[in-house]
């Protein structure tokens, strides 16, 4: 599904006097977070598409699928992390008269998405539903491997009253292949659930994908209209 194949002069990415080479380096990395936060939802969106119809069941089919996809969602938490501090660091080029004159040659929705990361990044109030997802997203996900929240987590979803399981479960066997800690997906998810409610989350983990979807859409303009300003062209290409 991926368009053809094109080129430009590298060229585009060398600094000048109009163009800082630290406003070049922050497009790039904007356009390695676009490709992965792609590759990451991409895999969100894939597993729930696996997942057998009906109702879930305790099985090993269903226990990796969503422990999969639960690690992908924690992966684009992890990478909207990033670029929240990616942001943070580069904030005095947010105002640089040629990323200024980026951003406006941006659709209306793209420079919306654009300033929604923008607010949470720098800790502004999010004015949007899509901003105040990225800020659920930025603090309430659990990405990292922090024995404290884990251990909340899994007291959340094993040993509670309302408890979401009475057993752990596992798949122990002699190779990477065959073994999966099915009760450490399910600490960290119980994490999420204390933290925003079970439905919460729940809604958070189906709506990621249109998430994503609005926020790549503004990095993707951003990276093109960068090129385009440069004064660089696009040429098509023959694949062998």
């Amino acid at each position: 599904m991926l368009a053809p194949l094109e080129t430009f002069d590298p060229e585009a990415f060398r600094g000048n006097d109009e163009v800082p080479q630290e406003l070049c380096n922050f497009i790039v990395a904007i356009a390695l977070i676009y490709n992965d936060l792609k590759d990451a939802v991409y895999v969100h969106v894939s597993m729930a598409g696996l997942k057998p119809a009906g109702p879930s069941i305790r099985n090993r089919l269903w226990g990796a699928l969503g422990g999969v996809q639960l690690h992908a969602f924690r992966a684009v938490a992890a990478l909207l992390h990033e670029l929240f501090s990616l942001i943070q660091t580069n904030r005095k080029l947010l105002d640089h008269s040629f990323f200024l004159a980026v951003l406006k040659q941006l659709h209306p929705r793209s420079r919306e998405a654009w300033r929604a990361l923008v607010d949470v990044a720098l800790e502004a109030t999010p004015k949007n539903r899509l901003g105040k997802r990225l800020l659920l997203l930025r603090n309430k996900v659990l990405f990292h491997y922090d024995p404290k929240a884990l251990s909340q987590g899994y007291i959340q979803h094993f040993l509670v009253t309302a408890k979401r399981d009475n057993r752990a479960y596992l798949s122990r066997g002699d190779s990477m292949r065959s073994t999966r800690f099915y009760f450490a997906d399910a600490a960290a998810e119980g994490y999420l659930h204390s933290l925003v409610g079970y439905e919460q989350s729940e809604e958070l983990k189906m709506e990621l994908g249109d998430i994503i979807d609005r926020v790549n859409n503004g990095l993707m303009m951003i990276v093109g209209s960068y090129i385009q300003r440069r004064g660089y062209s696009f040429r098509s290409e023959t694949e062998p």
